[in-house]
């Protein structure tokens, strides 16, 4: 008896998976683009009822259950209560079967089910029944070229002792149709000749794993020269495990020079959100506007980053990791050809920081709406002389000191249209003065539009943005031609410890236009605070409120 219901039910389980595959086939193209459709197996159908009932009946008094992990004994015996103490027979049994099954299958678990053999498990007033809970024994991965297989198989199956549960799978298939390493993503999932056991296909289309792209903007500093040319790009899954490498070059307009470079390297270490991150920042300045550029003034900065982060919880919906940081900074300056140090603190011209990074990240999201957090904390060490009497009012940096960064961000869609509100805002907080490596900046492109990159560089801060991004013309994302108007507002206040805050503000219309590889961004802000020192302040574009970037992806 016991083999014959076994077979019954591989059979039925079987029938469903292969039934299951077939519809899926039949209903969707050999590869999904991303967001083109939901990961879902229907449920497995009842089983009928077997039309022999056996003439023995006996009295249950206690059903004892084998192999469950998932559903607690608890939860199997309520279902089991009604067929306990009178008797019943093999009609009764197979829906008691039935029941198990169903409740496994209607909590997602839809290769898991009940077994049992009745009257040879039956023995005292115990009625014994064996729980299969179905896994998936192997992800086979085709398409995934270079990458590793095991980077498409641990994130969609990181146990391979877990049971089968439709709707974590689902889950994870939609989070790796996310993942930029994939341009189009089909899974399937059949049976195994092991009973509860299944085999995960996947297929996968690779993404373009590369970009370069050619750009000239007007958002560097005034002082230094407003104007840039650069080259920006990034390649993917050097390693083989999914890493990517992003690199950026620019140098003034007009000089055929680099004199600025960002490299950066992450690579993921596990399929639970472990990350290792590597940046190295090069820069060198001079200042070029007058009265200042005769006195050939000069500056280099370098900085290296290692890091570390982890995702506690990666969900469709949410998301929160922790991440802890170790950078280096170092910062000459010159004047006349010599070094010089423009604070008394700095011994021979030379900054050097260490720093410790701790951040926060979070968001939270559904079809119309993202709400994003990431809090750091930065304790710095420096290099600077022991405070001068006198400096700043009696108050300069000091050899450590820590501060706060919040950075908050709301995106809200507005009907069906394309139209998005979008919020920002960025605090900085710090009890003591700090270098001007640390301050925070003011004024500029991404941030208070219409006024100078860096207008105020202040040990404390906060910066407010809202704006309302309308599409023009052909709203479809298919559109070769991609147009867009985003009338915005900005507010900036920020001070030094013991002085009295400055406020900027602006409002204006950003304008875009995307299509054929290029990208051009036209911002036109109005200034609405005034302050002298500003106004003082007139020969460049951005003192104009014109900020301007133009951009080309080669490929």
């Amino acid at each position: 008896m016991r083999a014959g219901i076994a077979r019954q039910l591989s059979r039925v389980v079987m029938g469903a998976l292969v039934g299951i595959a077939a519809m899926a086939q039949a209903s969707e193209p050999a590869i999904r683009p991303p967001g083109a459709g939901v990961f879902v197996l229907p449920a497995v159908p009842s089983t009928e009822r077997s039309g022999a009932v056996a003439e023995q009946r006996l009295v249950v008094n206690e059903v004892v259950f084998h192999g469950n992990r998932v559903v607690p004994d608890a939860v199997l015996r309520a279902i089991a209560s009604p067929y306990l103490g009178r008797p019943i027979g093999a009609l009764e049994v197979e829906e008691l079967r039935r029941l198990l099954t169903l409740h496994y299958v209607n909590q997602g678990y839809v290769t898991s089910g009940a077994l049992v053999n009745f009257p040879g498990d039956y023995a005292g007033g115990l009625l014994h029944v064996a729980i299969v809970e179905g896994r998936v024994v192997q992800v086979r991965v085709s398409g995934q070229e270079r990458l590793s297989e095991h980077y498409v198989a641990e994130r969609l199956m990181p146990e391979s002792k877990e049971a089968l549960h439709i709707g974590q799978l689902r889950e994870r298939y939609e989070l790796l149709l996310s993942d930029p390493l994939f341009s189009a993503i089909n899974t399937r999932l059949v049976p195994d000749v092991e009973q509860g056991r299944s085999i995960l296909y996947v297929e996968v289309a690779r993404a373009r794993p590369y970009q370069l792209s050619v750009f000239a903007n007007n958002y560097r500093a005034p002082s230094v020269g407003e104007s840039a040319l650069g080259l920006s790009g990034w390649l993917r899954n050097l390693s083989g495990f999914g890493d990517q490498l992003s690199a950026n070059f620019q140098g003034p307009a007009g000089t055929g020079k680099w004199d600025r470079y960002a490299l950066s390297w992450t690579l993921p270490l596990n399929a639970r959100g472990t990350q290792l991150s590597l940046q190295l920042d090069d820069g060198t300045s001079s200042v070029i506007e007058n009265p200042l550029q005769q006195l050939d003034i000069r500056s280099k900065l370098s900085n290296a980053e290692l890091g570390l982060g982890h995702a506690v919880l990666d969900s469709l919906h949410s998301r929160l990791a922790y991440g802890l940081a170790r950078s280096h900074r170092n910062n000459r300056t010159w004047l006349l050809g010599e070094p010089f140090s423009f604070t008394a603190a700095i011994p021979e011209g030379v900054l050097t920081e260490s720093t410790w990074k701790l951040w926060q990240d979070f968001s939270w999201r559904t079809d119309t709406r993202v709400l994003a957090a990431r809090i750091t904390r930065y304790q710095v060490h420096n290099n600077l002389l022991p405070p001068i009497s006198g400096y700043g009012g009696g108050a300069q940096p000091e050899g450590h000191y820590g501060y706060w960064l919040t950075q908050l961000s709301l995106g809200q869609r507005l009907g069906e249209s394309g139209v998005q509100l979008q919020a920002r805002a960025t605090l900085q907080n710090a009890p003591s003065r700090m270098t001007a490596l640390d301050r925070f900046g003011m004024g500029g492109a991404a941030t208070v539009r219409g006024y100078r990159e860096n207008q105020l560089l202040r040990d404390r801060g906060a910066v407010l943005n809202l704006e309302v991004d309308l599409p023009v013309g052909d709203k479809r994302e298919s559109s070769a031609l991609q147009f867009g108007v985003t009338p915005f507002f900005a507010w900036a206040k920020g001070s030094n410890v013991g002085e009295a805050p400055s406020v900027l503000s602006s409002a204006g219309l950003a304008l875009r236009a995307e299509g054929y590889g290029l990208s051009a961004n036209l911002v036109l802000a109005r200034r609405l605070i005034r302050p002298a020192y500003v106004d003082a302040l007139g020969g460049t574009q951005q003192d104009q409120g014109i900020h301007l970037q133009l951009s080309y992806s080669i490929f």
